[in-house]
């Protein structure tokens, strides 16, 4: 199995010698981070630079300050025990990582490294960290809410007032799943919703899903804010259309790739938010006293260009909850 790595050191003009003469110099040796994804450069390459510019603000400057080395899954989960090997041995100072299959895959090989995740769901349900309030390990990061699973299913009420069933995609091989899971029951029966999980655990699941989905007449789809499905948004908006069944994302990229509409933090702010947290290990606190942080800040976003391909009246007042409406 081929592993992608990629490492990008941005040499500042200042350097202006050789590394070989630097080191004679005194040159003290660059804070190496790790930066793993079990998605692709195409789908958080906009998230990577956000971190890179959580840095910069905070001064420093790849080249001079830090190196940062890329480590990229492709949304292949199974890749990640062998990009973890080989990033471990590359020995940075702190690994930066997002969603649960990472966290728990790093966890599980008993580094001390100081791991901080811009992104992952339940970390005390899931042994990550002991509280938000003091985490108490190498671990801590920015933890999405709770409550965005069940504003999902609200959201297609919202959105669809008629549909009766709606269907869940589940990577069964996420550890986040069963929490995900666990609220899905009470939250449909509420809401009225007749609801079908369907296992998906990679991409090649996704069409497979899509049919049976069709087939059970349901009339939403619900692609969590899990992996590998953030990352796979673009070839769930095309079985989207193929199948004419309007998608629901727990990412503002789903809505903007175009999946009907979304509910989600800003992911963004929580990449330039863990930088920060990279500031602090690098300055020398230990991740079992910086507290994890959770977004306050959430937004529907509707996309209107997809409402009208699949013929869907979108309610005004949908439209009016909405903080972002794409129609171009």
């Amino acid at each position: 199995m081929s592993v992608k790595r990629r490492t990008f050191i941005a040499a500042g003009a200042a350097l202006g010698a050789s590394s070989a003469l630097l080191w004679a110099q005194g040159a003290k040796a660059l804070a190496r981070v790790s930066f793993l994804s079990n998605s692709s450069l195409k789908s958080y390459g906009h998230l990577l630079e956000e971190f890179r510019a959580g840095l910069r603000a905070l001064g420093y400057v790849e080249g001079r300050d830090v190196s940062l080395d890329l480590w990229w899954a492709d949304d292949r989960l199974d890749r990640i025990p062998a990009l973890i090997g080989e990033m471990l041995a590359s020995k940075p100072a702190v690994i930066v990582t997002h969603g649960s299959p990472n966290v728990a895959a790093l966890q599980g090989t008993g580094t001390a490294i100081p791991i901080v995740f811009a992104s992952a769901g339940d970390p005390v349900g899931q042994g990550f960290v002991a509280s938000f309030r003091r985490p108490g390990s190498n671990i801590t990061g920015i933890a999405f809410n709770d409550e965005i699973n069940q504003k999902l299913y609200e959201l297609v009420k919202i959105v669809i007032p008629a549909a009766t069933r709606v269907a869940t995609l589940m990577n069964p091989g996420n550890p986040a799943a069963k929490h995900h899971l666990s609220i899905v029951p009470a939250t449909t029966k509420a809401l009225g919703l007749q609801s079908m999980i369907i296992d998906t655990p990679s991409a090649q699941a996704l069409e497979p899903a899509f049919a049976r989905a069709a087939a059970a007449k349901v009339q939403a789809l619900i692609a969590p804010p899990l992996a590998p499905f953030i990352g796979l948004r673009d070839q769930i908006v095309q079985l989207q259309s193929k199948y004419r069944l309007p998608t629901f994302h727990g990412t503002r990229e789903g809505s903007a790739a175009g999946g009907l509409a979304s509910y989600s933090f800003p992911m963004e702010e929580s990449f330039r938010r863990a930088a920060a947290m990279v500031d602090q290990v690098l300055k020398g606190r230990s991740p079992a006293e910086i507290p994890v942080e959770i977004p306050t800040k959430y937004e529907i976003a509707i996309n209107l260009n997809t409402a009208r391909a699949l013929g869907i009246s979108v309610p005004e007042a949908a439209l009016l909850r909405a903080q972002r409406v794409i129609e171009s």
